[in-house]
């Protein structure tokens, strides 16, 4: 029994792991997609998030997290993740839980906390304040932040 245990759990938790992720690059993919068509329609566009339901939903899409995964954090985290100075308190930093994207291209600046249902793994994807807009992924392990690749 004890090895089984010993070769079942890590699998479990490699598998909630994987869920994050796919849900991580799911959204990114969302953005960029919908940064895309707002530059090729001149139109603004909108992802709008909801952290009691755990879905996030634009004009053309509504996608449901996962059940394996929530927007959330972890207590006692530091954020941003490029600069942790304070304890992070909210699933998302942008204004009224949504993403703006300007018919220019440009995103509203702010972070999207993803976690595992067990709150083991912690994932974001930022749009930081900058000239041209992009995204950028992190995860947290070890009290850190890291640059998810």
């Amino acid at each position: 029994m004890a090895l089984i245990a010993a070769l079942t759990i890590p699998s479990v938790i490699t598998f909630k792991q994987q869920y994050v992720v796919s849900e991580l690059y799911a959204l990114q993919s969302t953005i960029w997609y919908l940064q895309q068509q707002a530059i090729a329609e001149n139109k603004q566009k909108t992802i709008l998030f909801n952290s009691s339901e755990h879905f996030y939903e634009s004009a053309q899409e509504k996608h449901k997290l996962s059940r394996y995964v929530k927007f959330d954090i972890i207590p006692g985290v530091l954020g941003p993740p490029s600069h942790p100075q304070k304890q992070l308190k909210k699933a998302f930093t942008c204004k009224e839980n949504k993403l703006v994207i300007t018919p220019e291209g440009i995103i509203s600046p702010g972070t999207i906390y993803l976690v595992d249902d067990k709150k083991q793994f912690l994932y974001a994807i930022t749009v930081p304040i900058a000239g041209v807009s992009f995204t950028r992924l992190y995860y947290y392990r070890n009290k850190q932040w890291h640059v998810y690749i």
